[in-house]
């Protein structure tokens, strides 16, 4: 029976033609060698080096042998690889809540691409998820992990444990020829007497709150959009102002300007989002993913 032992043996003294040096570089004494070099022979039943000559040399069968055995080293390295991640539990299948602004900013992305490079052997399956919808999904287990604000619908909420990895300042979305468009950055009392476009879904009221945080008042809004594109587009369109997470100046389009509110007391975050019972080798290892990501966005988007 061909054992993994006297196969690397045996391509290792296939390399070095040499006796000495292959033992040396086993960390075998030479005679511990030559006597597994000849059980491996006679197992076979065939010489596989031919020892009259110096160097030595492999015969037909040596030289038949040596791919084939340096394929299944290759499996078997292959096999001890797969057991290491699977007893750590890096294999398997995460499901990934997702927000618009972990979306939009790109976070999703970064952190996905790097974590495939890192770990092949997972599968993230990101499902797209309203913030205040994430809680819903983890506590009813359709999602693993989610990444999104924690500060929207988490509250503190022990049962779920948040990892910051970005943090978004609040930024007020205008028209390009709106006239205060022109400014490096807007007080929240300039914005007093301006018309507001909402978001008009029943999940968006922890939004909404977070918009009056943001402007310490209560604005007045005029219209309401299905989502933060189509709100953006009516804000292009010159029918009212938004405060908008800087997470999404990746989409903010030449109509559009997207500037500093100067005074604004809240940010928001984009967070990685577990059961704080959840403690598995998967989840952390895409908590790192996630927080390579966040560090390659760095300064980027705020």
């Amino acid at each position: 029976m061909l054992e993994p032992r006297q196969l690397r043996y045996f391509v290792t003294l296939a390399e070095e033609l040499h006796f000495g040096r292959a033992a040396d570089k086993l960390n075998i004494v030479q005679p511990a060698l030559s006597m597994q070099i000849k059980a491996l022979e006679e197992d076979l039943g065939h010489a596989l080096f031919d020892r009259s000559g110096r160097p030595i040399a492999l015969t037909q069968a040596g030289q038949a042998l040596l791919p084939e055995a340096r394929a299944i080293l290759s499996q078997c390295e292959t096999a001890r690889e797969v057991v290491r991640r699977a007893g750590d539990g890096l294999t398997g299948t995460i499901r990934l809540g997702v927000s618009a602004s972990a979306i939009i900013s790109g976070l999703m992305a970064r952190a996905i691409l790097h974590h495939r490079k890192a770990w092949p052997g997972v599968q993230v399956k990101p499902v797209e998820l309203h913030p205040a919808g994430q809680v819903v999904a983890l506590a009813e287990g359709q999602v693993e992990a989610c990444l999104g604000p924690a500060t929207l619908g988490l509250g503190q909420d022990r049962a779920f444990q948040s990892d910051l990895l970005v943090s978004f300042p609040y930024q007020v979305a205008l028209a390009a020829d709106h006239p205060l468009a022109d400014r490096p950055a807007i007080g929240t009392e300039d914005l007093r007497k301006e018309t507001f476009i909402g978001l008009s879904g029943a999940e968006d009221q922890g939004g909404m709150e977070a918009t009056r945080a943001a402007l310490a008042f209560e604005p007045y809004h005029g219209m309401k959009a299905a989502s933060p594109l189509s709100m953006l587009a009516l804000v292009e369109a010159g029918l009212g102002i938004a405060i908008v997470s800087g997470a999404l100046r990746p989409i903010i389009g030449a109509g559009l300007r997207l500037l500093p509110l100067s005074d604004a007391r809240h940010r928001m975050d984009v967070s990685f989002i577990r059961r704080a019972s959840r403690t598995d080798p998967l989840l952390e290892a895409f908590a790192a993913s996630a927080r390579h990501a966040a560090d390659e966005i760095g300064q980027s988007l705020l």
